[in-house]
């Protein structure tokens, strides 16, 4: 019989049983060790076309934000997808959170789609490493969506800040209605 492993460090035979604290611990390997540690890796100097890494980078950070929506909620985003976007992305930069509202539905098309449908962005996404925040929306000055820049070292810096703070927040035992909620969609995403 084949070993299968549900994280870098973990197999499935790990996860009968186990308690909030080892699927916590279980999760937090799988979004290290398949997407986040990737990102970092392609955003270190060591990487060879790291300065042509950013959609990737993008890329593997775009998976975290509906998805962590997901684990926070214990839902699934099935038919809300570009709400539980949105709600990441609030969740991750919550002081850009009244322009992610206001154009919520151009950037989840933009980015997201664009990303995960075609595997680039859309014409009005930039990607500078250079930018000094990691999202500036541009527009017209009467609401309308021209353009946004991401700095994907700077989005991956915030993923991660994000996700250590997630962890600490389910690590806490007083927070009974999150750690719940982990751990229903922990244990029903797969179905």
């Amino acid at each position: 019989m084949s070993v299968v492993y549900v994280s870098p460090r973990h197999t499935a035979d790990q996860l009968v049983g186990a308690s909030v604290d080892g699927k916590l611990e279980i999760f937090e390997a799988q979004m290290k060790g398949w997407l986040l540690d990737h990102a970092d890796a392609l955003a270190s100097g060591g990487y060879a076309a790291s300065q042509h890494a950013g959609i990737s980078i993008l890329a593997l950070c775009l998976v975290y934000v509906e998805s962590i929506v997901c684990f926070i909620e214990g839902k699934t985003s099935d038919k809300k997808s570009q709400a539980f976007f949105t709600d990441g992305l609030v969740a991750i930069f919550p002081e850009s959170e009244a322009e992610i509202r206001t154009y919520s539905a151009d950037f989840y098309r933009e980015v997201r789609c664009g990303l995960l449908h075609q595997g680039m962005t859309r014409g009005k996404i930039g990607i500078r490493a250079d930018e000094p925040v990691p999202i500036r929306f541009d527009h017209s000055g009467v609401g309308i969506f021209q353009f946004a820049m991401i700095n994907p070292l700077l989005f991956l810096k915030r993923v991660k800040q994000h996700f250590e703070g997630y962890l600490a927040s389910v690590r806490d035992p007083a927070n009974t209605v999150l750690r719940s909620n982990f751990e229903v969609w922990f244990d029903n995403r797969a179905t």
